[in-house]
């Protein structure tokens, strides 16, 4: 379980499929662009012929004193833009995480494990919500 609470009326509690849920949500627009994957950011060649990325799948989802904390490892096609990309699928996640679950958002953290073309080519990138919305602060 991940967030509980309780008051005079009853309790309420948010269980982590509810969040995988949404998190594949924020992936649909850009189903053929980002996979999630694994913090190795390996994949075998059977995983990509059968395109089953996940199975690979591994996020961090926990609540802190700030609120819903989120690290997804990803996987991104060669080509793509990594801060479109990115930011979409951050922006996507925070706007239903705070609409339907109305709990405050911590931070999100989406850490491009690798790209993907014919073979896959490592990279360790990490952007993170809070800059993301530092940077467009800035330039209003």
């Amino acid at each position: 379980m991940l967030y509980r609470e309780v008051n005079h009326i009853g309790a309420i509690s948010i269980n982590h499929s509810v969040v995988d849920e949404m998190i594949a949500d924020a992936f649909l627009p850009c189903e053929d662009k980002a996979w999630l994957a694994n913090y190795k950011g390996a994949v075998s060649d059977v995983t990509i012929r059968l395109r089953n990325f996940d199975a690979l799948a591994e996020k961090v989802v926990k609540m802190t004193d700030k609120g819903v904390f989120v690290r997804l490892y990803v996987m991104l096609r060669f080509g793509s833009s990594i801060g479109e990309v990115t930011a979409g699928i951050m922006d996507r996640l925070a706007f239903s995480m705070m609409e339907y679950l109305e709990l405050p958002i911590d931070n999100i953290e989406v850490i491009v494990t690798g790209m993907l073309s014919k073979n896959v080519a490592k990279r360790n990138i990490r952007v993170d919500y809070r800059t993301l919305l530092n940077n467009r602060a800035g330039k209003i």
